[in-house]
């Protein structure tokens, strides 16, 4: 890489350009390229020694390869064939390595020993898939247990809240509950009719049989309340005895309120009391057969009420308790299905789970047939590589210097020696000029950075001394302000 450059748009600001310039200088100074380029250029230069060496010994095998007649064509023909099968190999090893990945194997390389290992570590991985498969297998079986046994318990609810839904339309068809719900409302109705503040003890959901007692009392209430015209009569005439004050011969006094009272007030008193005590006349005695009659009437209202609901009582206390059983069985229905979809998603989980636990099994099983076919061609490679070295062996003791090489194989191995030399000292040649412009950028940025610090210098003391002189100034007016 070529040295950093100054950065534009630094501004006029002395200081900020010595700044900028420093900092360049100091990145050109520390730039780890300026160290590497000497240990290259000493790597290059080891490089075209070896590369010397090596096209020596390779002339002189080249000279004892010429000298040879003997070549052996069959070593030729073998170590073709085995660099083929060899490459075919690493062609094949390659692209199942891009499907072992996907497994988490890695091919270190397309050897026999790496492939024979890469055999072991895929019979381990379908161990342990056929353990996780069994493992599954059965976790299925009992989450479908649950399934099962759920679907049951549900669909026995499901029948049984279904007969009490019968059961419940066959009481409804038979009216009585319709008949006592109508006998609440008619009753709230007339009791608000019928009390002076308009209220009723009932309400509409009241039990069937706090019903009955209701109407029982009110029939009570209603048979105590009438009273006969003789028996009001004789109250009104023990009433009007005692009209004397008690100790006064002659005073007269309301027995009610013992309120006394004069000649005319106690004649007034006494006719009226005689009216009320008149059977035939009497208001009180025509109020009282008034309400005797209305009593009568409720009282037959609520006995026809209570004989109505007394019909109903055994279907409104079955109705309740099956309703109560079926808003239990409801409840354990919705329990249950909310527990047997659970368990559905659950298994549904576990069977997917399993498909792909088998699926990856079958998949590792055939990278598995697959590793022991690579395994197998190492093996062949590897038997004809030693065949092709065995008979090298036997052509290196008729030209030692040559490596069991053929006059073809050295002179290719000359060339790129003597290539690889070229390049080298090309290298050289190109590192030694990318240090010279280091070192003259270093030079240049340097003397920049030194002239651009002096300027700066120069500067900032030229403005404190303006500014000492401008603060003088500020002062010897300030003064002369003052003076004048």
């Amino acid at each position: 890489p070529s040295p950093p450059r100054a950065q534009k748009g630094t501004g006029d600001d002395p200081r900020r350009v010595a700044a900028e310039a420093a900092r360049l200088r100091d990145e050109i100074a520390a730039d780890a390229r300026r160290s590497e380029i000497p240990g290259a250029i000493k790597t290059h230069e080891a490089k075209i020694a070896n590369l010397q060496r090596t096209l020596d010994e390779l002339s002189e095998a080249r000279e004892e390869l010429r000298k040879s007649a003997d070549e052996t064509q069959a070593v030729d023909v073998l170590e073709r064939q085995t660099k083929q099968d060899a490459a075919k190999l690493e062609e094949d090893v390659q692209e199942a390595a891009l499907d072992f990945q996907g497994v988490g194997v890695t091919v270190r390389s397309a050897e026999l020993e790496p492939l024979e290992e890469l055999c072991r570590t895929f019979q381990r991985k379908v161990d342990d898939s056929q353990k996780a498969t069994e493992n599954a297998t059965e976790d299925q079986r009992e989450k479908q247990r649950d399934v099962t046994e759920t679907r049951a318990v549900l669909e026995h609810s499901q029948r049984s809240a279904e007969g009490i839904r019968r059961r419940l339309q066959q009481i409804d068809a038979k009216g009585h509950l319709r008949k006592i719900a109508s006998v609440v409302k008619e009753v709230m109705a007339f009791e608000r009719r019928d009390d002076r503040d308009g209220m009723t003890i009932l309400t509409e959901d009241v039990h069937v049989q706090d019903l009955t007692a209701h109407l029982t009392r009110k029939i009570q209430d209603c048979s105590e309340e009438y009273d006969e015209p003789a028996s009001i009569a004789r109250v009104i005439k023990k009433l009007l005895k005692m009209y004397k004050v008690p100790g006064e011969a002659t005073a007269a006094a309301c027995p009610c309120c013992t309120r006394s009272m004069n000649h005319d007030q106690y004649r007034v008193f006494k006719d009226k009391m005689k009216q009320l005590a008149d059977v035939e006349n009497s208001e009180l005695i025509q109020l009282s057969r008034l309400q005797a009659k209305e009593s009568q009437e409720a009282q037959s209202r609520y006995e026809r009420w209570r004989s109505l609901v007394a019909q109903g009582t055994n279907d409104w206390l079955d109705h309740a308790r099956l309703s109560q059983e079926l808003s239990k069985l409801e409840a354990d229905v919705n329990s249950s299905a909310d527990k047997l979809e659970e368990l559905e998603r659950t298994l549904q989980i576990a069977a997917e789970s399993l498909l792909v636990i088998r699926e990856e099994m079958q998949e590792l099983e055939q990278f598995g047939r697959l590793a022991q076919t690579l395994r197998d061609e190492a093996a062949r490679v590897h038997d004809r590589r030693q065949q092709v070295a065995a008979k090298r062996d036997q052509r290196r003791l008729l030209a030692p210097s040559s490596g069991g090489r053929d006059l073809r194989a050295v002179e290719q191995d000359m060339t790129k020696a003597s290539e690889d030399k070229e390049e080298a000292m090309g290298a050289i040649y190109r590192l030694n000029r990318e240090f010279s412009q280091w070192n003259t950028k270093l030079s240049e940025v340097t003397s920049r950075a030194t002239k651009a610090e002096r300027l700066a210098s120069e500067r900032e003391a030229q403005y404190k001394k303006d500014q000492e002189n401008s603060s003088r100034k500020t002062v010897l007016n300030e003064k002369n302000q003052e003076m004048y």
